[in-house]
């Protein structure tokens, strides 16, 4: 939650210089979380959980910043909302998958994880792109 914090309070101020990129930096730290926190020793587990730290930050900060630069006025609550519900059933979603993979294999875990969360870089990508 430290790590969160002020990660969210880094990124935000990022987010002021560069925009929609901040997110392609924080899902490639949060994306290694789980290979460190699970495959490593203690030292990459604590490193592990510092980058997933970095990555609830992004989303406590600069994902809302986000929807509020892609949203139309008007239409910024309509967006938070439907965001807000994808990112609920997409966690929830995740989260059976992951446990039913973690009773198969560890290996099978940190690879999902690491491949859903690498998989959103090019939508980020092309969102910074077009702002840009």
């Amino acid at each position: 939650m430290a790590v969160d914090g002020l990660g969210a309070l880094a990124l935000g101020s990022l987010f002021d210089r560069i925009g929609i990129w901040t997110m392609v930096l924080a899902t490639i730290a949060s994306a290694a979380a789980a290979p460190l926190v699970f495959l490593g020793n203690l030292l990459l587990a604590v490193i592990g959980m510092a980058c997933w730290g970095v990555g609830t930050g992004a989303q406590d900060s600069v994902m809302r910043a986000t929807i509020s630069r892609l949203a139309p006025q008007r239409r910024r609550a309509t967006a938070f909302g439907i965001m807000n519900a994808v990112y609920g059933v997409a966690w929830f979603a995740g989260s059976v998958v992951l446990g039913v993979l973690y009773d198969l294999s560890l290996v099978a875990v940190v690879l999902t994880s690491a491949l859903l969360q690498v998989a959103a870089l090019p939508i980020f990508v092309r969102l910074a792109a077009r702002e840009a």
